[in-house]
């Protein structure tokens, strides 16, 4: 008999550098690139759409198979606690009027 050899191949795509995108242009770039979204880690898991990229892995221009996982990492600005005055605030009160 005759013998066949089938090669399956797994999909890759070129890792486009992420770093300075916001979150939500790194998950258009994926996506556009054919790349599976539940086979990306975001880090924090709470960030919010617009938070920036960081850090990515794998490296930019790295092949990457499209159903490989991604890790995304992201800087989340801690919101600014304002601090209140050190005195309390002074009110000034209208002289009394005379009443007759």
């Amino acid at each position: 008999g005759s013998q066949v050899r089938i090669v399956v191949s797994n999909p890759t795509f070129t890792m486009p550098d992420l770093r300075g995108d916001t979150l939500d242009s790194a998950r258009t770039q994926l996506a556009a690139r054919g790349h599976v979204p539940a086979y990306v880690r975001i880090d924090p898991s709470s960030a919010p759409a617009g938070a920036e990229v960081t850090s990515q892995e794998p490296a930019p221009g790295a092949a990457q198979p499209k159903n490989g996982p991604i890790v995304v990492r992201v800087r989340v600005d801690e919101p600014t606690v304002s601090e209140g005055p050190s005195e309390p605030p002074q009110v000034v009160l209208p002289p009394p009027t005379s009443q007759p």
